[in-house]
């Protein structure tokens, strides 16, 4: 079984940055599971947007980013919902794609599924939300 610390992290109410990894994974071992690796995962945001879906027809979807109030034409989608926000990934200088689950470094293929989010959240300050470093274990 995986787990993500900064999960586990969020249900009580502390920071894996205030505890040193490896001595938590040596503690965990000794009292609760053997834990047979320990992997760190950092993410760069800087090429991820969120985008609200405007519109869309049977073979595309147009989208507005939060953060720079552009639209974008994207592939059809079959979940896709007018409304919702998704997050999108850059591929090149005003190129966008749907993000994946591998984008966040998930083992499963996919989409992301849509989100909620407050209209700041959605011009940028989601970033500020998601953590960009995190351990899974595997116990």
């Amino acid at each position: 079984m995986k787990l993500s610390l900064a999960w586990l992290f969020d249900h009580i109410q502390a920071s894996p940055t205030d505890y040193d990894v490896q001595e938590l994974v040596h503690k965990l071992s000794l009292t609760t599971a053997e834990i047979e690796s320990v992997t760190r995962i950092t993410t760069n945001l800087s090429n991820f947007a969120l985008a609200r879906v405007v519109e869309f027809s049977a073979s595309t979807v147009t989208v507005t980013c939060g953060q720079s109030d552009e639209d974008y034409t994207l592939p059809k989608r079959q979940d896709v919902v007018e409304g919702a926000v998704y997050f999108i990934t850059q591929e090149g200088k005003g190129a966008y794609r749907w993000s994946t689950i591998a984008d966040f470094h998930g083992e499963k293929e996919g989409l992301l599924p849509a989100i909620s989010c407050t209209q700041k959240e959605f011009e940028g300050g989601w970033q500020k939300e998601i953590e960009v470093e995190d351990y899974v274990i595997e116990v």
